[in-house]
C-alpha cells in the first residue's frame, strides 16, 4: 500500500509543478522590474544617480566646475594600454568625458620618483595653461582608479560649491586610502552654522600616504607644491609632500566618488596588490 501513495505523491507535485512553471515565467519579468527600479530608487535617495544602472537610467554628474582634467597613464611595454581603458571606461559611466591622458614611463629604479615626478609634470602643464588664472579647479587622476558605488549628483555639487567658498583649501580628494595609521577625518564647520555634509577634513601623518588616486587641487595648491619642488626636488612620495603643506587645507568628498582599483597592479608598491 504505500507504493500507490507515493506514486499518487508524484503526481500531484508533478502536476502543481507544471501549473506552476507559466506563473513563474509570467512573474519573473515583475520582480526583474521591481528590483531595477528599486535599484534606481536607492540610488536617488542620496542625490541624482550618476552610476550606469542602465542605459535609460543613466544620469551623468555635473564637472563643470573643473577647469582640467588630466589622467596620468603608464602603457604597456607591448604600446597597449589596458590600464587607460579601464579609466576611460570608469569615467564615461559618470559623465566625465572631457580629459587628457598624459603618458609616462616607469621609473624602475626608484618607482616613488617616477609616481612623483609624472605628478609635478602634470601641475607644471597646468601651471603654464592656466597663467593668470586664480580660481582654478585642476582634477588629477590615475589609470588605476574604480568607481563607487556610493557616488552622488549631490556629493559633487557639494563639492563645488565648498570649493568655490571662502575657506582655505588646497586638495579635494575623491579617492583616498582611509584605513592608513596617522589618518584622522572630521567634519568641516560651516561659518554660519553646521557643518559639510559632504566634505571632511584629513589630517595626517607625512608618512600616512593616502594615495592619489583621484584629487582636486586649486591654483593655491599648485602653487605650494610646485615652489616646494623647486626648492627640494624629489624628497618622498607626494602624497608625503601634500600632507607636509597642506596640515589644515586637504579636504575630502564624502562619501568618496572614486577607489583604487584592487584589480589594477599598483606600479608604486606591490603591496597594496
Amino acid at each position: 500500500m504505500p507504493r500507490p501513495v507515493a506514486s499518487a505523491s508524484r503526481v500531484r507535485l508533478t502536476t502543481l509543478l507544471l501549473v506552476a512553471h507559466p506563473l513563474r515565467a509570467a512573474w519573473q519579468p515583475g520582480l526583474q522590474a521591481a528590483t531595477s527600479h528599486a535599484r534606481s530608487r536607492s540610488a536617488i535617495r542620496c542625490g541624482k544617480p550618476v552610476l550606469q544602472f542602465s542605459p535609460t537610467e543613466r544620469v551623468a554628474a555635473d564637472w563643470s566646475f573643473l577647469d582640467a582634467t588630466y589622467v596620468i597613464t603608464c602603457p604597456a611595454a607591448d604600446g597597449t594600454n589596458p590600464r587607460l581603458d579601464n579609466a576611460r571606461k570608469a569615467l564615461s559611466e559618470v559623465g566625465l568625458e572631457s580629459w587628457e591622458a598624459r603618458e609616462f614611463q616607469p621609473d624602475d629604479e626608484d618607482r616613488v620618483r617616477g609616481c612623483y615626478s609624472s605628478h609635478i609634470a602634470v601641475l607644471e602643464e597646468a601651471e603654464r595653461r592656466f597663467e593668470g588664472t586664480d580660481d582654478l579647479n585642476v582634477l588629477v587622476i590615475e589609470d588605476n582608479l574604480s568607481l563607487s558605488t556610493r557616488l552622488c549628483g549631490s556629493t559633487l555639487e557639494s563639492v563645488a560649491a565648498f570649493l568655490r567658498g571662502g575657506t582655505k583649501r588646497d586638495v579635494m580628494h575623491l579617492a583616498y586610502i582611509m584605513y592608513v595609521p596617522g589618518l584622522s577625518v572630521s567634519r568641516v564647520e560651516r561659518p554660519a552654522g553646521g557643518s559639510e555634509e559632504s566634505v571632511v577634513l584629513l589630517k595626517s601623518s607625512i608618512d600616512s600616504v593616502l594615495g592619489t588616486t583621484a584629487y582636486v587641487i586649486t591654483r593655491s595648491g599648485i602653487d605650494a607644491v610646485l615652489s616646494e619642488h623647486r626648492r627640494a626636488g624629489y624628497v618622498d612620495a607626494i602624497p608625503n609632500v601634500m600632507a607636509r603643506l597642506f596640515p589644515d587645507s586637504r579636504f575630502a568628498a564624502y562619501p568618496m566618488p572614486f577607489h583604487r582599483a584592487a584589480a589594477v597592479k599598483s606600479l608604486v608598491n606591490g603591496q597594496l596588490d
